[in-house]
């Protein structure tokens, strides 16, 4: 596989093309919005995305919905590929802005 088919971090990997989440040795199944929150966050890791600009990217254009449906398709990751979802390691809040995922060497 060409490396920018997969998204890397320690403990967690992201195939692009399969549609694959891996946390250390364990395959983990998200649903296909899911996968594509957490692709758009993983993409780019430090950038702020608000529930809105969530919402657009799943929807691929205007999105006039509920934009708290990004917490709940944030709150699903965490519980999946988080060790504590509580004390989140990849997929940040920023209060009062939105989300964004770690910056993990």
């Amino acid at each position: 596989d060409a490396p920018d088919q997969r998204l890397v971090f320690p403990g967690l990997m992201i195939d692009l093309l399969r549609r694959q989440v891996w946390v250390g040795e364990n395959r983990v199944e998200l649903t296909a919005a899911e996968f594509e929150v957490l692709k758009s966050l993983a993409a780019h890791p430090g950038w702020v995305y608000s529930r809105q600009q969530i919402m657009e990217q799943l929807w691929e254009g205007e999105f006039y919905g509920e934009v708290r449906t990004a917490d709940v398709h944030v709150r699903n990751i965490r519980r999946k590929i988080e060790a504590d979802p509580k004390h989140p390691r990849y997929v940040l809040t920023v209060r009062g802005m939105g989300y964004k995922f770690a910056e993990i060497a």
